[in-house]
């Protein structure tokens, strides 16, 4: 059994009822994460110690700055836990409105280079049809394939593709008929 400064064991000190009171305090389970409780033990502990021996008092007030210290850095930390909860709920939220957002912007890009496809294509039969350069329609003297000269009728028609695009708009304009 430990001693005191002045010789006597705790029991020694305490009456019985302050005994039995010391004893229950000792024995009360904390319900909460915190410390509180403790800190409420050691207060009542405190009331109940003699008024004589200064060390002890001293001691355990060390102890009890240690407990509410203690406390206050666990309310701290539970309090910036709760925020960094908090913004990774929204950095989530975010994550999830850019993942959408980029799925649209993946769809709009697919549905532009199925119509940049499709007008390519049409710019080729177009050209295939009247016979023109397919890059720039003999409009660009610097051009790689026709050097400025490939305006319509510079190469070999397409009869099917003229027959498509070109004949059916000269028979509405000129009046022709098949």
């Amino acid at each position: 059994m430990s001693r005191l400064s002045h010789g006597l064991s705790f029991k020694e000190v305490l009456t019985a009822t302050q005994a039995r009171t010391f004893h229950s305090i000792l024995c009360m389970k904390s319900t909460t994460r915190d410390s509180k409780n403790t800190i409420l033990i050691f207060q009542a502990l405190m009331r109940l110690l003699p008024d004589n021996d200064p060390r002890l008092e001293l001691m355990l007030n060390r102890q009890l700055e240690k407990l509410i210290k203690a406390e206050e850095q666990f309310k701290m930390v539970t309090e910036t836990s709760r925020r960094l909860k908090i913004q990774n709920k929204k950095l989530l939220q975010q994550v999830g409105t850019m993942k959408e957002s980029l799925k649209q912007t993946k769809l709009n890009r697919n549905q532009i280079l199925t119509r940049f496809t499709d007008y390519k294509k049409l710019n080729r039969d177009l050209s295939d049809a009247l016979g023109s350069c397919t890059v720039c329609w003999g409009e660009d003297d610097k051009c790689q394939v026709c050097e400025g000269n490939g305006s319509a009728g510079w190469r070999t028609i397409n009869k099917r593709l003229f027959n498509l695009y070109v004949l059916p708009t000269m028979e509405k304009v000129y009046g022709w008929k098949k």
